[in-house]
């Protein structure tokens, strides 16, 4: 016997509600005007299930590809959700429908390329950063200051929507104010490299602070040198999520 105990069982995903219920946060506005998501699919609390636990820098990318792999077996063996908005789905788990439909409407190509597994595992954290920060991916809108609270921050869009590395290494890149549409010129920092963190939608992520910020071009050196990251002061920590399995369709790992 399953109980709905991983989402409401009864909650609508309509439109109407979604506007009802959605706490007004520019992250929102982001997520469903300037990239298009269709977010209020997860209204329902689908993706809320995310234990942590913290694992040795050095080993760091090996862990995650070991969590990634293993994210099929785990979810099968804790599906609880055969009801979606009042219905029966026909499925034992149906969290795992989340992410495709969220970014089939994505207007980057990249939003929807962050939630499916790449090519190969990652080879370090650089890599990781590497496929997240670089290639086709487009960064989220950033805070002006050195906000830290990615959905609360007063934030702006990047013109041409570049990737994070690409804004990173430019220096500085003209923007769009969320709050009152202003343009900006937004200076790279470092901070904005842990702002990003949540960029990506695999089954398992890094979160990851830096209680001494090292300067930028000395993150972006890092960002090429294997096993950097410890000179970088960083101290990362694996967050577990029972997001969904990917599907086994692959895109080629892009670099920068």
């Amino acid at each position: 016997m399953l109980i709905n105990a991983a989402e409401h069982p009864a909650a609508s995903l309509d439109a109407d509600w979604y506007r009802r219920v959605r706490v007004p946060r520019p992250i929102y506005e982001e997520l469903v005007g300037q990239r298009g998501w269709l977010h209020r699919i997860g209204i329902d609390a689908k993706a809320q299930n995310s234990p942590c636990t913290s694992v040795p820098v050095a080993i760091a990318a090996r862990c995650l590809n070991v969590v990634l792999a293993l994210a099929p077996a785990q979810i099968a063996m804790f599906a609880n959700s055969p009801l979606e908005a009042g219905r029966v789905t026909g499925l034992k788990e149906n969290r795992l429908t989340l992410w495709p439909r969220m970014f089939r409407g994505a207007r980057y190509l990249g939003d929807d390329l962050l939630h499916r597994l790449p090519a190969r595992p990652f080879r370090d954290l650089g890599d990781y950063f590497r496929w997240m920060f670089g290639g086709l991916t487009a960064s989220r809108a950033l805070p002006p200051g050195d906000a830290c609270d990615y959905k609360n921050a007063d934030v702006a869009c990047l013109v041409g929507a570049p990737s994070l590395a690409e804004f990173l290494y430019a220096g500085a890149w003209s923007a769009r104010n969320l709050n009152d549409g202003g343009s900006v010129r937004l200076a790279a920092r470092s901070e904005h490299f842990v702002y990003s963190q949540f960029a990506q939608f695999l089954d398992a992520r890094w979160r990851y602070r830096m209680p001494i910020v090292p300067a930028l071009p000395a993150l972006l050196r890092a960002w090429d040198r294997r096993a950097a990251w410890k000179r970088c002061s960083s101290r990362p920590a694996r967050k577990a999520t029972s997001r969904g399995a990917r599907r086994a369709r692959y895109l080629p790992m892009p670099t920068c």
